[in-house]
């Protein structure tokens, strides 16, 4: 049995193996689009920006990637119902694909404010995707 010292964590593997797998990624860049697609038709009048982040906005999806999706809900809407439906449909999305999807919700000002403390929200800012 080898010891821990001569373990390589599973991500170095697949990052020295070039752990990238393009056909990987556009799978999870359309289920990301189509979840947009879905959210902005059904929550037209609520919802203010979707964004794609994480590794499948960097290009570096792998097998194990899940599909993260930032969306930012106008100020005046209940956001308990929202969150609901919300899950509601990323549930089916799931189920339809076999994909996890994660779903950061922010109401506009609190996104707003989020901005100059929240790191997540830096980064999103930073290599997020608009969809």
């Amino acid at each position: 049995m080898p010891s821990g010292r001569w373990m390589i964590p599973k991500g170095e593997v697949r990052r020295l193996r070039g752990g990238r797998n393009p056909e990987i990624q556009a799978e999870l860049r359309t289920i990301a689009e189509i979840a947009s697609w879905m959210l902005k038709n059904r929550f037209r009048d609520a919802i203010v920006d979707v964004k794609l982040f994480g590794s499948v906005a960097r290009g570096e999806a792998d097998e194990e990637s899940d599909v993260d999706l930032l969306t930012v809900v106008k100020d005046k809407i209940d956001e308990s119902e929202l969150e609901r439906e919300l899950g509601d449909m990323i549930y089916d999305i799931m189920l339809a694909t076999g994909r996890f999807v994660q779903l950061l919700i922010y109401k506009e000002s609190g996104f707003e404010d989020a901005k100059s403390w929240n790191p997540t929200v830096r980064n999103i800012l930073r290599e997020g995707i608009k969809l």
